[in-house]
């Protein structure tokens, strides 16, 4: 009886991690356990986390080798996360040499097959030429197919790309589009770059309440009080200014 009735618990949590081992909503150990037990049928997203909590000491100490050997077998299974991953160990040298090239063809191949963290980092090393020639069109180009499936962080990297471009590829217009899309999504340095860009001025016409109005944004997103939004602005705002800064981010924050 007993017998029976732990086969059956063990029936359950094999069918459990068969719907994914890994959930945010369990501890760590608890996710460790159920990806050991899928990985005995050979899931590759049971390899690809068993190598994800091995690298980053997920309810385990970290090991890079037992990670890169998990991501080394659901990578031979065109698992873009785990190449994503060793591209990763490749380029900040974890558990192996560091090399920029290895790196790069992993990324690579985690890119092709649409994943947007490998098109981000490819993009990445071509904007500033580690592993390859610089190329900031190519950059643009990995940063692109990221942004269009809904990446902030392609869409910031894309933005900063055409803001601070050293190449050619400089164009304001286009980076001022791509950080408001981040923005919209989200993301906090995009709402930084957004008080920079109205608040100065130049190829973005200067607009202090605009300005106000998303360093408003940034504190609330943050839990920082409305002097640290004032703080961010460097010249004088008038009541009037603020007051339509701060009507401009409630309308915003309202909506996001």
């Amino acid at each position: 009886m007993t017998r029976h009735i732990g086969l059956m618990i063990l029936f359950l949590l094999m069918s459990k991690t068969a719907l994914g081992c890994y959930s945010s909503s369990l501890s760590d150990e608890i996710n460790f356990r159920n990806c050991q037990l899928a990985v005995q049928r050979d899931d590759v997203e049971a390899q690809y986390y068993l190598g994800f909590m091995y690298h980053y000491r997920k309810g385990v100490f970290r090991d890079y080798q037992k990670a890169r050997e998990w991501y080394l077998k659901a990578a031979s299974q065109n698992h873009s996360g785990a190449q994503n991953q060793l591209g990763v160990m490749f380029e900040l040298g974890q558990g192996v040499l560091l090399n920029y090239k290895k790196a790069k063809d992993w990324y690579l191949l985690s890119a092709q097959l649409g994943d947007v963290n490998g098109q981000i980092s490819l993009g990445w090393l071509y904007q500033y030429g580690k592993g390859v020639d610089y190329d900031e069109k190519e950059a643009v180009a990995w940063y692109l197919n990221a942004a269009k499936q809904g990446s902030a962080k392609g869409q910031y990297n894309l933005a900063a790309l055409y803001q601070f471009s050293t190449r050619g590829n400089k164009d304001i217009a286009e980076a001022l589009q791509w950080y408001l899309t981040a923005a919209n999504q989200g993301d906090a340095d995009a709402y930084l770059r957004l008080t920079e860009l109205y608040q100065y001025g130049g190829d973005v016409p200067k607009d202090l309440v605009k300005a106000y109005q998303w360093a408003f944004i940034a504190s609330k997103k943050e839990g920082f009080s409305g002097e640290k939004a004032h703080s961010l602005i460097k010249e004088p705002l008038t009541e009037a200014m603020m007051n339509e800064g701060r009507y401009l981010a409630g309308l915003w924050l309202e909506s996001h």
